[in-house]
């Protein structure tokens, strides 16, 4: 049996061409890559492909709850362009912005904004309703 295993494992690695796997490898594809690899070998064929398929979408995960924020301000007045996906799991660092002076005028532009679901226009309506209580203003346009 382990002559077998290694006769495929040769199989396999003659199998493989540089040329063609080293256009489709990005930052992400390259550890997803090297942890099925490793998986498979060390554990199994199905514990692999349940390991890359789990880390897969943990770093799916990572790179979609992240929200960029350009902010600017004049005065009393505050500017923020907003380049990422809108939904419960990344939030957090635009509500931590939007709270930070609820006494301020704030237009957020979500013109660059590619998903907003139903978390983020609650939020959104909630900093509304405290910042007419403070004295300021959230304008959100989609310009």
């Amino acid at each position: 049996m382990p002559v077998i295993a290694g006769v495929m494992a040769l199989v396999g690695i003659g199998m493989i061409q540089g040329k063609e796997i080293r256009p489709l490898l990005n930052r992400v594809d390259d550890p997803v890559f090297l942890i099925t690899v490793l998986s498979v070998i060390f554990l199994s064929l199905e514990s692999g492909i349940l390991v890359a398929v789990a880390v897969s979408v943990g770093f799916f995960f990572a790179s979609a709850s992240r929200v960029k924020l350009a902010v600017s301000r004049e005065g009393d007045k505050e500017h923020i362009v907003d380049s990422g996906n809108l939904f419960y799991a990344s939030l957090d660092h635009l509500a931590k912005q939007l709270r930070s002076d609820p006494s301020t005028r704030t237009i957020l532009d979500l013109g660059r904004v590619p998903y907003c679901d139903a978390s983020a226009l609650a939020l959104f309506e909630s900093i509304r309703r405290e910042r007419q209580r403070c004295g300021g203003q959230l304008d959100v346009v989609a310009a």
